[in-house]
């Protein structure tokens, strides 16, 4: 998933408020 491939690139710390965006 295109997605997935860039949560892979970004680290854990913006993993959190990049994930309330793609929600």
């Amino acid at each position: 998933r295109l997605e997935q491939n860039l949560i892979t690139e970004i680290p854990p710390k913006a993993f959190s408020p990049y994930r309330k965006l793609i929600r």
